[in-house]
């Protein structure tokens, strides 16, 4: 977790066997650790590195404590509130190491003085880096791309629409069950697996949501057919997502999307031209943009359209 010495000689036989001209660097975190990109500078290497989610500033990653609230009291130097919370894990014990891991990582300013350039996908994620530490360095936003070869969009009217991602309390499933309640016209497709599965589906089952049908997990060309001929996706996220992948396969799939206003999820829609954005727990407001979905088809189609064109 905070110095592999294996990962770093490994690395080290690597640069002198093949001389790279720069390294791009993903998540190094907690397995090759941030000691290869001490490697790295040792040769000289210009370091690019990608920004996935607020580690650097956050020892939990996601800013949620341990009551999974929307949390920054570290402010990327005040890693012991990371401690006190059971941010990581629930446990006090994970939370104090991965606590710890930022105070020695922040000390020995791994990141700062390693990484030349950082990136992100979206300006939420760069601000929020910038304003915990690192304003001095340069943090350059660059969204995701996709192959749009491998997206065919399907514009034919469809009886419901999807939710796809892994259910967990952040992705705010629950929200979107109690929202199911009051959405009528259309099937939810729930997609994906993950550690609420089976409560969801007991959920489902209790209270009778004969609309919420959940498909488990997909992948491939099959996932890929469900999602373009859904009328839209919903995005729930209740923890400020960074860049999600799913609203750029959704909109490259000419499908509007309805988010919540949270991380870097309302940078990708433009409100009432490819998609709707409502505020963190406004079930009313979720529901009225999916009623209007459902009621409007030409109207949905139209807007899928523009989502294409956005991704394009």
């Amino acid at each position: 977790i905070i110095y592999n010495r294996q990962a770093q000689d490994q690395l080290a036989r690597l640069i002198e066997g093949t001389r790279p001209d720069f390294a791009h660097v993903h998540s190094v975190y907690h397995h090759l650790s941030p000691s290869v990109l001490q490697t790295l500078k040792e040769y000289n290497l210009p370091v690019l590195l990608t920004l996935h989610d607020y580690k650097m500033v956050c020892p939990n990653y996601i800013f949620l404590d341990g009551q999974r609230q929307v949390c920054e009291a570290c402010e990327g130097k005040h890693f012991w509130k990371a401690t006190a919370k059971k941010c990581f894990r629930d446990s006090y014990a994970a939370s104090a190491l991965v606590s710890a891991e930022a105070y020695i990582n922040k000390w020995k300013k791994s990141y700062h003085d390693n990484v030349d350039v950082f990136v992100s996908p979206s300006k939420f994620l760069a601000d929020k880096i910038s304003a915990y530490g690192y304003s001095d360095k340069a943090v350059l936003v660059q969204p995701y791309t996709l192959d749009l070869n491998a997206y065919e969009p399907c514009y034919d009217p469809s009886d419901y629409f999807v939710f796809m991602g892994r259910l967990t309390h952040e992705k705010g499933v629950h929200f979107l069950l109690d929202a199911a309640k009051h959405i009528k016209g259309a099937d939810l497709y729930v997609l994906g697996t993950g550690p609420l599965e089976q409560e969801l589906r007991d959920r489902v089952e209790r209270e009778n949501l004969t609309n919420v049908k959940m498909l488990g997990y997909k992948s491939g060309d099959e996932l890929r057919d469900i999602v373009r001929r859904a009328k839209f996706t919903v995005i729930t996220s209740e923890w400020h997502d960074n860049s999600p992948l799913v609203i750029y396969e959704s909109l490259s799939l000419g499908n509007p999307v309805v988010g919540s206003r949270m991380g870097g999820i309302p940078e990708l829609i433009e409100e009432g031209v490819d998609g709707f954005v409502y505020d963190r727990g406004d079930v009313d407001t979720f529901v009225k943009h999916v009623n209007f979905l459902i009621a409007n088809p030409d109207k949905t189609i139209e807007i899928g359209k523009n989502a294409r064109k956005k991704a394009e």
